[in-house]
C-alpha cells in the first residue's frame, strides 16, 4: 500500500513543529526518516499514523484520506510500534501480540481459532514461540522490541510505522530487529537514529532538519558529507560499496573543531 502526505504541517502554540512534507512512500519501500533530535520524526510519524490531527495538509493511505478513517479503521491498515510504549506488567507476551487482533473485533469479542493462529505466526515470524507464556516485563530489551513487532504484525496491515525500534539496543539486537523488519516485505516508515543502519536497510532516506525536508532519495544520495555537516554539525567521511551500494559512515568530530 502507497502512503502519502500533502503539504503536511503541524503547528504548536504558533511554533512549527512539521512544515509542509510532502512524501510519496510506494508499496514495499523501506524509508528512514533521519535527523537530529528535535527535527520532528516522532512527530511526523504521529501525523501520519493519525495520532496528532494536522494543522494543514493530508495522509493518504493508498487513496483514503486519513481524515475520514476512524481510529480503529486506520488500525487495520497500519500497524504502529511507537518508541515508548506504557509498562506491560503481569501479562504475557502472548497476550501482547493478542492485542493486534483488537481492531478486527466487536468489544467483547473472544479470540477464534484464526486469531490464535496468526498470533503464533506473529510469534514465529519474531522468533518469540518460545517465550510466548512468559510475562512481557521479564524479558530483554531485544526481546520487547521483537514482541512489539509481533503485535504491529498480528494486525495484518501492509503498512509498518516504527519509531526509532533499535534505541537503546546493543548493535546484535539492533541488527536483528532489523533484519526482521527487512523480511516483512511491507511498506515501512521508519524513524532511526543511526545513519550507518538506516542507509543499509532503507532503500530510501528522508533526511529532516527543523521540522522540513533536507533531502530525500537513495541513501547515497542524502546522506553526503555535506549534508551530514550541515544538519548534524560533524564532520565524516563516507566508503561506498559500489557493488551492494552500502555505506560506512566514520565520524571524524565536531564541525569546526
Amino acid at each position: 500500500m502507497k502512503v502519502k502526505t500533502r503539504n503536511l504541517s503541524w503547528r504548536v502554540g504558533g511554533k512549527k513543529i512539521v512544515e509542509r512534507i510532502n512524501l510519496e512512500i510506494d508499496s514495499g519501500d523501506i524509508v528512514g526518516l533521519v535527523g537530529p533530535n528535535g527535527s520532528g520524526k516522532s512527530s511526523l510519524l504521529r501525523l501520519i499514523y493519525k495520532y496528532y490531527q494536522p494543522s494543514e495538509g493530508s495522509v493518504f493511505l493508498g487513496r483514503e484520506d486519513i481524515s475520514l478513517l476512524s481510529q480503529k479503521e486506520v488500525a487495520t491498515k497500519m500497524a504502529v510500534v511507537p518508541q515508548e510504549r506504557g509498562i506491560l506488567q503481569e501479562i504475557t507476551v502472548y497476550d501482547v501480540v493478542a492485542m493486534g487482533r483488537t481492531p478486527h473485533k466487536r468489544l467483547f469479542d473472544p479470540d477464534t481459532e484464526e486469531d490464535h493462529k496468526i498470533i503464533l505466526e506473529s510469534l514465529r515470524k519474531v522468533d518469540l514461540l518460545r517465550q510466548a507464556n512468559w510475562l512481557f516485563d521479564t524479558l530483554s530489551g531485544g526481546e520487547r522490541q521483537r514482541a512489539l513487532i509481533a503485535l504491529a504484525l498480528a494486525q495484518e496491515t501492509r503498512v509498518l510505522v516504527l519509531d526509532e525500534p533499535t534505541n537503546h539496543l546493543d548493535p546484535l539486537h539492533q541488527l536483528q530487529i532489523m533484519e526482521i523488519i527487512k523480511e516483512l516485505k511491507r511498506t515501512t516508515i521508519v524513524a532511526m537514529h543511526d545513519l550507518n543502519i538506516a542507509s543499509r536497510y532503507c532503500n530510501k532516506i528522508v533526511l529532516l532538519d527543523k521540522g522540513k525536508i533536507v533531502a530525500m532519495g537513495e541513501p547515497e544520495k542524502v546522506l553526503t558529507k555535506k549534508n551530514i555537516r550541515e544538519v548534524y554539525g560533524v564532520n565524516v567521511d563516507i566508503d561506498i560499496d559500489k557493488k551492494e551500494r552500502k555505506l560506512n559512515i566514520v565520524f571524524l568530530g565536531i564541525n569546526g573543531k
